[in-house]
C-alpha cells in the first residue's frame, strides 16, 4: 500500500508556495509600473520616425525591424535611488514623469537625399536608431552605419571654423523638436574632434535638469552641422559612485578570487596525495563547460553589431567565443567538482548523499524528497523576503537589465528553456563554490558551528542576492539575510537543498519581474515558473512517500579512489605486521661464540624482506650459520622465510652435519611450496674447537675468507642448487661441502645479493668484484670489530649508490677470529 505524505511535510511544502503567492503580492503592491499601460503602437512610432528624419532632411526612410518597448535603467534606478519607489509610483500612475524611464527603440535604414555625394549605391545608406517616449517625444538618436554627412540636413552647411555660439545654435535647433525642449539645458563644454589633423565632428556636452535627478546630454554634429548622435546619461555623484565600486570590487572580487586559491590549493594537494579522482567530475565538468559556453555564445550572437548580410560573421564570433568559454569552464569544472567531491567525502559525505541518488534517477527516495521539499521552501522564504525588502525599504530596486530583456525577447519562446538552464547552472555552480567547499574546509579544520555560519554567509553574500539599493552598506545587509537562509540550510541539512532552493529563487524572481514588466507583457515567464516549481512539489512528494528499503538498487556512494586508499591502507597494516613478525625471525641479539666475534645486519628494500639470517647452537661447541635469500619480495617471501627458519630449527634437532640439514630442508621446501619458489643459501657448522667453518651453498652468493694481514680476500663457491629448484636427488648429488679454517686475525663474511646488484644513478652496478675489492680494503684498513667492519662496508656501499633507489635487501654477516 503506497504510504502517504506526512502532515510536516504538506506543510512545508505549501508554505513554500503560500511564501510565493505573499511574494508575488509584495512585489506587485512595491512596483511602480504594475499596470502600466502602453500608448503607443508599432506603427505610430514607424510613422512619426519617419516624418522626424524626412522633416530633418533625410532622403527615403525604411524601419529596418519593429520597434521595442524597453526599460531605461539609469533613469528608474537613479530616480528611486534618490526619491524612493512610491514617488516613483506616483508619478507613473498620474503620468506626470517628464523622465523617459521607457522608450521605444526604433531603427531606420536612410537613403541621402543628396545622391551626388556619393559614388556607389551601398554608400548612399544609413542606419539609424532613434529612442521615443510612450508620449511621442523623441529622447535619442544613434547613427549606427553609415557616412554621417548623409544625415539630417535639416540646416544650411556650417562653414570650417564656426564660432562656438553657431555651433551651439545648431545643436539646440535640433533638440527644441525633441523630448529635451522642455528641459533647462546648460551648455557646459564644446569640443572640436579631429582626425588626421582635420576636423571630423563637433561634440556638445549639456547638464539637463527639470526635477531632483540631474541628466548629462550629448549631441554629435557633423563637421557641416548635421546631426549624428543624441545621448543621455544620468549624471551621478562621482565621488559616491567610486567608493561604491571599490566596495563591489573588495566584496565581489577579493572573496570568489581567495576560494579560487583555496580549490586550487586543495586540489594540487590531494592529488598528490591521491585522493582526488578526476572520473567523478568528467560529465558535470563536461556539461556545465557546454550550458556555459551556449549562455555566452548566445548573448554574443544577439548582441553582435552586424547587417543581416553578415550573419556569417555573428556565427562565427558566437561559435568561437562558444569553443573557448566551454573549455575553460570544462576545466575549472574538472577542478571545482573533483575538488569539492574529496572535500565533503572527508569532511560530511552525507551533504552529498541526496543529490548522488537523483543523479542516478531514484527519485522515489525519502533523502531525495525531503531535500527537494526543503529546498522549495527555502527558495520561496528567500523570494519573499526578497520582496518584502522591495517593499519596505523604499530605496531599494530591481536592476533592469535591458540588454538581457532584449536578447530574451530575440530568442522567442525558446527563453522559456534559457532561463531554467540558467537558473540550474547557477544553484550548481554557486552551491558548490561559495558552499560545499569553503564549508567542507572549514570543517575539516574543526571551526565551530558559529564561526562556520558567519564566514559562509558573509561570502555567500558576494552574490547579487538582495535588491539594488543606492548605499551600499544597506545593499549589503539585505544580501546577508538573504544569504543566511541557503548557509544555514547547507549547514542544517545538504547541498541538493541549497540548490533547489538557489533554483527555486531565480525562477520565481525571474517570473514575478518579468510578469509586472511593462516591456516583457508575456504571461509565459510566470506559468514556465509556476510549472517548475510545482514539479518540483511534486518530485518532493512522490520521494517524501518512498519507503526507506523502497530506492531499491542504491548506488554505491564511496568514490573509486576511496576504495583504492582503503586497499592500500589494509596492505599497509599488513606489512607492518608481516614486518613485526620478520624482525621477530630475526636474530636480535648478537651470539656469544667463545674467541669470536659475530656480527650481522638486514637493511630491506621494501616493508617487508625476502633476506634471512640465524645463528641455531648444535651444542656447546657447534653453532649453526645460515643466510639466505627468498626469490621475490614482501608478504610472500617474509612467508617463506618465516617456513625456511621452522624447517632449520626442526632438522637441527635431529642432525649436526651442514650437508644433511640442506638436503633434508629442500626436500621439505621442495614438496610444500609452489613451482618458481626458490631460496638461495648458505650454511655453515661453526666448530670453535678446531676454528673451522664447514658449509654448503644453494645456489647463494659466494663466501668471503679475508686476512688482515695480506689484506686478501679468498673467494669460496662450491657448487649447489637452490632450496626448491631441484629435486631431491639432482639437489644431493650438485650439493658440494666445503670446510675453511679461520685463523687468528682472519674473518668470514656472509652476504646476500642486494649488495652485489646495488646500483647508482647511472645505473653502474657495484657488482661481486667491486663489493670483494671494498670489504678486503675495509677489514685491512679498519682493523676493529666486526661491527665496525659493516659500518664501513655499509657506508661506502652508500655512497655508491647515492640517491638510487634500493631495489633490493641487503644483509651481511661477518664471523671474525679475536
Amino acid at each position: 500500500m503506497p504510504l502517504k505524505p506526512s502532515k510536516t511535510e504538506l506543510s512545508w511544502i505549501a508554505a513554500g508556495f503560500l511564501f510565493l503567492l505573499l511574494a508575488f503580492f509584495a512585489y506587485y503592491a512595491v512596483n511602480p509600473f504594475s499596470g502600466k499601460k502602453l500608448t503607443a503602437d508599432t506603427a505610430q512610432i514607424h510613422e512619426q520616425s519617419a516624418m522626424l528624419l524626412e522633416h530633418w532632411g533625410a532622403g527615403s526612410v525604411e524601419p529596418t525591424s519593429d520597434p521595442k518597448f524597453l526599460p531605461v535603467a539609469l533613469f528608474i534606478d537613479g530616480y528611486v535611488g534618490l526619491n524612493g519607489k512610491r514617488s516613483l509610483q506616483n508619478r507613473v500612475k498620474h503620468q506626470r514623469s517628464e523622465y523617459p524611464f521607457f522608450v521605444w527603440e526604433a531603427e531606420h535604414t536612410i537613403m541621402a537625399a543628396d545622391e551626388s555625394d556619393a559614388t556607389a549605391a551601398d554608400s548612399l545608406m544609413s542606419r539609424v536608431a532613434l529612442h521615443w517616449t510612450d508620449r511621442g517625444e523623441l529622447v535619442a538618436l544613434h547613427l549606427q552605419r553609415g557616412r554621417p554627412d548623409f544625415l539630417l540636413h535639416a540646416y544650411p552647411p556650417l562653414a570650417a571654423g564656426a564660432p562656438d555660439s553657431l555651433v551651439a545654435n545648431r545643436a539646440r535647433s535640433f533638440l527644441t523638436e525633441t523630448h529635451w525642449s522642455k528641459w533647462d539645458l546648460d551648455l557646459q563644454e564644446i569640443s572640436r574632434e579631429t582626425t588626421e589633423g582635420t576636423l571630423s565632428h563637433y561634440r556638445l556636452r549639456f547638464d539637463a535638469a527639470y526635477d531632483s535627478l540631474p541628466v548629462r546630454l550629448t549631441v554629435e554634429l557633423s563637421r557641416t552641422g548635421a546631426l549624428q548622435q543624441i545621448r543621455y546619461a544620468a549624471a551621478q555623484n562621482a565621488e559616491n559612485l567610486l567608493s561604491q565600486k571599490i566596495a563591489n570590487v573588495l566584496l565581489k572580487g577579493v572573496i570568489p578570487f581567495l576560494i579560487v586559491i583555496l580549490i586550487i590549493g586543495q586540489f594540487f594537494k590531494r592529488q598528490s596525495s591521491r585522493m582526488i579522482d578526476l572520473r567523478i567530475a568528467r560529465y558535470d565538468s563536461i556539461l556545465l563547460g557546454v550550458l556555459i559556453g551556449a549562455f555566452v555564445s548566445i548573448g554574443v550572437y544577439y548582441g553582435y553589431d552586424a547587417d543581416e548580410g553578415e550573419l556569417a560573421l555573428r556565427i562565427l564570433a558566437s561559435g568561437g567565443v562558444f569553443l573557448l568559454t566551454a573549455l575553460f569552464f570544462t576545466s575549472f569544472g574538472m577542478l571545482l567538482f573533483s575538488t569539492a567531491d574529496s572535500l565533503v567525502q572527508e569532511a560530511w559525505p552525507v551533504k552529498k548523499y541526496s543529490l548522488t541518488y537523483l543523479r542516478y534517477g531514484l527519485l522515489r527516495n525519502p533523502q531525495v524528497g525531503q531535500a527537494l521539499g526543503r529546498g522549495l521552501t527555502a527558495g520561496a522564504a528567500m523570494c519573499l523576503l526578497y520582496m518584502l525588502l522591495l517593499l519596505f525599504a523604499d530605496a531599494s530596486y530591481v536592476a533592469f537589465e535591458p540588454e538581457k530583456d532584449q536578447m530574451l525577447t530575440g530568442f522567442g519562446y525558446l527563453y522559456l528553456l534559457y532561463i531554467p538552464g540558467e537558473a540550474l547552472v547557477y544553484a550548481v555552480f554557486i552551491s558548490t563554490f561559495f558552499l560545499l567547499i569553503p564549508g567542507s574546509w572549514l570543517k575539516l579544520r574543526k571551526v565551530n558551528f558559529a564561526a562556520k555560519a558567519l564566514m559562509l554567509t558573509f561570502a555567500f553574500s558576494a552574490l547579487s542576492l538582495a535588491p539594488e539599493h543606492p548605499n551600499f552598506a544597506f545593499m549589503q545587509l539585505h544580501a546577508l539575510m538573504i544569504a543566511a537562509i541557503p548557509v544555514m540550510l547547507f549547514l542544517r541539512y545538504d547541498n541538493l537543498s541549497v540548490m533547489t532552493a538557489l533554483f527555486v529563487f531565480t525562477i520565481a524572481n525571474f517570473g514575478i519581474t518579468s510578469f509586472f514588466a511593462p516591456h516583457l507583457p508575456d504571461v509565459l515567464p510566470i506559468l514556465t515558473s509556476f510549472i517548475l516549481i510545482a514539479g518540483i512539489g511534486v518530485l518532493a512528494l512522490v520521494g517524501s512517500t518512498a519507503k526507506a528499503d523502497e530506492s531499491g538498487g542504491l548506488p554505491d556512494l564511496e568514490p573509486e579512489y576511496l576504495k583504492r586508499l582503503a586497499r592500500e591502507k589494509r596492505i599497509e597494516k599488513e606489512f607492518e605486521l608481516a614486518r613485526e613478525v620478520h624482525d621477530s625471525f630475526l636474530t636480535s641479539v648478537k651470539p656469544d661464540i667463545q674467541g669470536f666475534d659475530i656480527a650481522a645486519s638486514c637493511k630491506t628494500a621494501y616493508e617487508v624482506g625476502g633476506d634471512y639470517f640465524d645463528f641455531i647452537s648444535l651444542d656447546e661447541h657447534r653453532t649453526l650459520v645460515i643466510i639466505a635469500d627468498v626469490s621475490g619480495k614482501g608478504v610472500k617471501a617474509a612467508f617463506f622465510m618465516t617456513l625456511l627458519k621452522g624447517y632449520l630449527q626442526a632438522v637441527s634437532e635431529q642432525h649436526r652435519d651442514v650437508g644433511e640439514i640442506m638436503k633434508i630442508v629442500n626436500r621439505l621446501f621442495h614438496a610444500n611450496s609452489p613451482r618458481g619458489t626458490f631460496i638461495t643459501a648458505l650454511a655453515g657448522v661453526l666448530d670453535v674447537r678446531t676454528g673451522t667453518f664447514e658449509f654448503a651453498r644453494a645456489g647463494h652468493d659466494p663466501l668471503l675468507l679475508l686476512d688482515a694481514r695480506t689484506g686478501q680476500a679468498e673467494v669460496h663457491q662450491p657448487k649447489g642448487f637452490a632450496l626448491g629448484m631441484a629435486k631431491p636427488h639432482k639437489f644431493n648429488d650438485y650439493l658440494e661441502i666445503r670446510r675453511v679454517n679461520i685463523g687468528e686475525g682472519q674473518a668470514v663474511v656472509l652476504f646476500t645479493d642486494g649488495y652485489v646488484e646495488s646500483h647508482n644513478l647511472k645505473r653502474e652496478q657495484l657488482g661481486e668484484k667491486r663489493l670483494t675489492e671494498l670489504i678486503g680494503r675495509a677489514f685491512r684498513e679498519e682493523p676493529g670489530t666486526s661491527g665496525r667492519l659493516l659500518e664501513v662496508v655499509h657506508g661506502e656501499v652508500t655512497r655508491f649508490v647515492g640517491n638510487a633507489h634500493q631495489h633490493d635487501d641487503m644483509t651481511m654477516v661477518v664471523l671474525r677470529k679475536c
